[in-house]
């Protein structure tokens, strides 16, 4: 088969219509999975982690676990005791503690460019807030 240049050049145009339909509609829901996928990764660690902070509040039943001048709101022994429970590299919160169900009221915890913040209302109804962090800029102040 002996093509024409037009025709030729009209299969190339067709592939290059397809490849970019392609791109156009698989990179955003590639990414929307990966972000859905993620998400549900790391509210899951958050709950891990609000669990084995109520396990330690369970274990030490004597002495308060949130210290709202401690970093990270957790009293002195808490996060030792929380560690063996959460993922390597994550940065933990306690932001709030009920003392008489010892339960936690409000955390944040964030992994891999999210943050979950969970709080409990007055009503006692829980909610968990996942976000995804992007860095736009970073500014430094120069010597």
């Amino acid at each position: 088969m002996n093509y024409s240049r037009r025709e030729q050049f009209k299969k190339a145009l067709t592939v290059v219509g397809i490849l970019a339909a392609v791109l156009v509609i698989g990179i955003p829901i590639s990414l929307g999975f990966y972000l859905s996928t993620e998400s549900h990764l790391v509210l899951r660690e958050a709950k891990n982690a609000k669990l084995a902070l109520e396990m330690v509040a369970l274990t030490q039943t004597t002495k308060n676990i949130y210290d709202a001048d401690a970093s990270g709101g957790m009293a002195e022994g808490v996060w030792e005791g929380v560690s063996p429970y959460v993922e390597d590299g994550c940065v933990l919160s306690l932001d709030g503690f009920d003392t008489k169900t010892r339960q936690v009221t409000a955390l944040t915890y964030s992994n891999k460019n999210f943050r979950v913040v969970y709080t409990v209302n007055d009503n006692g109804k829980h909610k968990w807030e996942i976000d995804y962090l992007i860095k736009i800029q970073e500014y430094t102040d120069q010597d």
